[in-house]
């Protein structure tokens, strides 16, 4: 194998493809990434059997090969160089060659060993652009839990039904719901978010627009944007009918000016931090919204913000993470609280129609 390219490029590849690579493996061929040069064209691999990512950049090839050489060495030497660079391989150690002096050398790793890239032939495919993609992603990623120990709900719930795509994230205290209009097949899977989210950072590196793919074979599922694909296993588990907790009706609606909301918050909350939850008491009544908090050896905090609202006044808690991440991903001049009881969970609109957002109350003494 011998090839030349720009060190830039060939570090966004190494940082795309080393995704896949954790660094937990007692496995130490899994710490290391693939490369293959082909007709100018370098192809990337990363894995750790959990999720594969490839991935190809432009490349001047002398020698077609492929090596598998240690992942974060590569990568830091790449971040630490510029200009154009040649990789070679002689006996057992791959060599990069920088300018006229500089020669850094790497043992290479048995690649023979090395797993092959899944081949996902999947019969049903979904195309998405990256702006619908994005905005799947972006709305519904942040209310997913993080708590490995429920790995369920570390997912997306992905529903294909009657011409909508619906994902879903929940982390069983709120819940994230954003839908667009496709024309595809019924399906219904559970996506790790963190593999989402990854698509959704390559597709922005993109300069044009960009379509996803999504497809779907057994336990598994593709994700394709331009030259890079990511295969990972689904979640298993049955995800919660999350239509059942969307309220119906409502005894109070308020609209709160969004920007406003978001500054207060983030004032009343630093009297929070030393209680369970972040928690922050909200009382609407007369058209105004009442926030305080309060913690042990810390103090109080009490502001006030005028509301529109119609319906029963009402004294109600909220995890003020909860209602400020809701807050942060809108861009609406106004938030609207649609709520019934301070036990019962309330929705957070944000005027979109295709959106919802529910979270559940903290209960106080």
């Amino acid at each position: 194998m011998k090839f030349s390219c720009e060190a830039s490029e060939l570090k966004k590849g190494l940082n795309i493809a080393q995704k896949a690579i954790t660094g937990k493996t007692a496995t130490p061929i899994m710490s290391g990434i693939y490369l293959s040069a082909q007709e100018n064209k370098l192809i990337l691999r990363g894995s750790d059997l959990n999720i594969s990512i490839e991935t190809q950049v432009n490349v001047k090839t002398e020698e077609p090969g492929a090596v598998l050489i240690n992942a974060k060495i590569i990568s830091d030497l790449m971040g630490k160089l510029s200009g154009e660079v040649f990789l070679y391989e002689e006996g057992k150690e791959v060599f990069v060659k920088s300018g006229d002096l500089n020669v850094y050398n790497m043992p290479k790793m048995n690649v023979d060993d090395y797993p092959a890239f899944p081949d996902l032939d999947a019969k049903e495919k979904i195309e998405l652009t990256d702006a619908a993609f994005d905005d799947l992603v972006y709305m519904t990623e942040f209310a997913c839990a993080t708590d490995d120990s429920r790995p369920l709900f570390t997912g997306i719930l992905m529903e294909v039904k009657e011409g909508k795509i619906t994902f879903v994230g929940t982390n069983t205290h709120r819940l994230a719901i954003k839908s667009k209009d496709i024309q595809a097949n019924d399906m219904s899977c559970v996506i790790p978010a963190k593999v989402l989210s990854e698509i959704r950072t390559i597709a922005q590196g993109f300069s044009d627009p960009q379509n996803i793919s999504i497809g779907v074979l057994y336990n598994q599922i593709m994700l394709t944007v331009g030259d890079t694909k990511i295969v990972t296993r689904l979640l298993d588990g049955r995800f919660p009918d999350y239509r059942r907790v969307i309220p119906k009706s409502f005894t109070l609606t308020a609209n709160v000016v969004r920007q406003d909301l978001i500054t207060i918050l983030d004032r009343v909350v630093l009297f929070s931090k030393a209680t369970d939850h972040s928690t922050v008491k909200m009382n609407f009544e007369n058209n105004k919204l009442l926030i305080t908090a309060s913690g042990t050896d810390i103090g109080s905090a009490k502001e006030e913000i005028a509301c529109e609202m119609e319906g029963n006044s009402l004294k109600i808690a909220f995890n003020a993470a909860y209602v400020m991440d809701v807050l942060k991903h809108s861009n609406t001049e106004k938030i609207t609280f649609r709520l019934n009881s301070a036990l019962t969970p309330g929705i957070i609109d944000n005027g979109d129609n295709e959106f919802c957002y529910i979270v559940t109350p903290v209960r106080v003494l």
